[in-house]
């Protein structure tokens, strides 16, 4: 009796769950899946400035620029930490890329020292073809959108720079290595090398990122990861900032760039770290 009646005492003290109480949960239901932490590095903008040498000595100047969901996606394989270090990586081509613009902004602006220039949206990304008088060597430029449902009117002053211009010299095969040599050497910095064979829908890569200063010889060892065949061959110097983008973080990147075909041997891995053509 003494029992029934501490259990009832019991009972009438604590009360019955509350289902309106946050701290309460239905056992029958299952547990809710934690929310998972956000990603440091999402950003749902981006944005390039680029000064683009081809091989045949054409200058394009241009911009492409995304406004999307928080993202984490490379635009390109990224180089090693260390300088005068190189990495061998492979993935799908479709790995990357620039994200398809999904968020409404109203219209995209560069703001030069030439004027305006208003971007084309083309259905996936914001791009235009500018005046090469309108990519000035170590300035720091500014965009605007007019404003959407996703994004109100903003201005970024300032926000994009634009390195010293980068021009290849020479890119040749020697028995120790690939030779490089360029201009317009920055010894505060460095600059980035990208190899990349695709093989149907595979890309296979070596990025280094280099020393800035007008040289390099790189073994083939370093580049056994890419070859043999045809790549592309880019080196480029850059600058990137981070700006702010209503609650998220973008990119914007000023490049120099230069772009041609390399024929790479085959790699023998011997000792002495030759090749041959």
């Amino acid at each position: 009796m003494r029992l029934l009646l501490l259990l009832i005492a019991t009972v009438a003290i604590t009360g019955c769950p509350d289902p309106d109480d946050d701290f309460w949960r239905d056992p029958s239901e299952p547990t809710p899946a934690p929310t998972p932490e956000p990603d440091p590095d999402a950003r749902i903008a981006e944005l390039e400035f680029d000064r683009v040498r081809d091989a045949n000595g054409d200058v394009d100047t241009r911009v492409r620029a995304s406004f999307h969901e928080p993202i984490n996606q490379l635009l390109r394989p990224s180089v090693p930490s260390g300088l005068d270090d190189c990495e061998a990586g492979e993935a799908a081509n479709s790995d990357y890329d620039l994200p398809a613009s999904t968020l409404d902004v109203g219209e995209l602006i560069l703001m030069t020292e030439d004027g305006e220039e208003p971007l084309t949206f083309d259905g996936a990304h914001w791009t235009g073809y500018l005046p090469n008088s309108a990519w000035i060597p170590n300035e720091e430029i500014g965009f605007r959108v007019t404003g959407g449902e996703d994004l109100a009117g903003q201005i970024w002053a300032d926000q994009l720079g634009t390195p010293a211009r980068l021009d290849l010299d020479l890119a040749e095969a020697t028995d120790d290595g690939l030779q490089l040599e360029w201009t317009g050497a920055n010894s505060d910095g460095h600059v980035e090398l990208l190899l990349a064979i695709a093989f149907g829908e595979q890309l296979n890569w070596v990025a280094c990122k280099l020393f800035d200063d007008g040289e390099e010889l790189i073994a083939w060892e370093d580049l056994a990861g890419v070859g043999p065949g045809e790549a592309r061959l880019e080196l480029r110097r850059e600058t990137s900032t981070v700006f702010p983008v209503g609650e998220g973080e973008g990119n914007a990147t000023g490049a120099s760039r230069v772009i041609r075909p390399f024929d790479l041997p085959v790699v023998t891995g011997d000792d002495d770290d030759s090749a041959g053509q």
